[in-house]
């Protein structure tokens, strides 16, 4: 056996293994909420709204996982085009052709298993979180569903993926593994915590900010400062209630 076919082995092996990893980690380590979600089943449709908001989320998640897909495909050429000067594809049966031809092969080999783990990761979890509004979406009251386009409202870059949701007196937090349960009422507090790097280095835009929410522990997810604020509010409103 050549080196180059151990080699080969060993790589992809390593790439298996990887993925029955994933697999197993996104397929097995369920929470409550996660494993009523696995055996729900639509009963009836949706109001006529709340239908068409699924379905136009359908319609983006393909699309975004098509561009993603497109991106996968691209990366193998783009690393020889920027790698290589865009001349040597001119010239025919030299060293440099031959040489160049190899590294396409092999680039495109070596990205293939681990873009397609990641691949698996986001069509999973995609997949989920389209599930989930949808069973979240039937429950929901019509002041939830208020607060729902609320929340879509206030950022358009996530009009159709929400961070967070509320529905029935509890918080569902969308995050990039899992998607938590938080009874409304057990909520203490919550904050804004910067990450270490932000207290040595302090950022010059407002982008995400990582958010921990204390209840019965604590749990961090990142989202957008105007987002952070609609939600104190909104954890504030629910609680008065009670």
């Amino acid at each position: 056996m050549s080196q180059s076919t151990i080699f080969w082995f060993v790589f992809f092996s390593i790439g298996g293994v990887a993925f029955y990893i994933v697999k197993r980690y996104l397929e097995g380590s369920k929470n409550t909420f996660e494993k009523r979600l696995d055996s729900y089943m639509p009963k009836s449709a949706l109001p006529l709204e709340r239908e068409t908001y699924l379905e136009k989320r359908k319609r983006f998640v393909r699309c975004i996982l098509g561009v993603i897909i497109g991106g996968f495909i691209a990366i193998p050429f783009l690393f020889v085009v920027l790698c290589i000067g865009f001349n040597v594809f001119q010239q025919e049966n030299t060293e440099r052709y031959h040489m160049l031809s190899v590294l396409l092969l092999y680039t495109a080999i070596s990205f293939l298993p681990y873009l397609g783990i990641l691949f698996y990761w986001l069509y999973f979890m995609a997949n989920k979180t389209t599930r989930a509004q949808q069973m979240l979406l039937g429950e929901m009251s019509e002041e939830d569903f208020q607060h729902f386009n609320e929340i879509r409202r206030i950022n358009i870059f996530q009009n159709y993926t929400p961070p967070f949701l509320v529905c029935k007196g509890n918080l569902y937090l969308f995050k990039f593994s899992h998607i938590i349960e938080i009874p409304i009422a057990t909520i203490r507090n919550v904050s804004i915590r910067p990450l270490v790097i932000e207290k040595l280095i302090p950022r010059k835009y407002n982008g995400g900010d990582r958010v921990v929410i204390t209840h019965t522990e604590k749990t961090s997810i990142y989202m957008h400062r105007n987002l952070y604020s609609y939600l104190a509010t909104l954890i504030y409103k629910y609680q008065l209630k009670k």
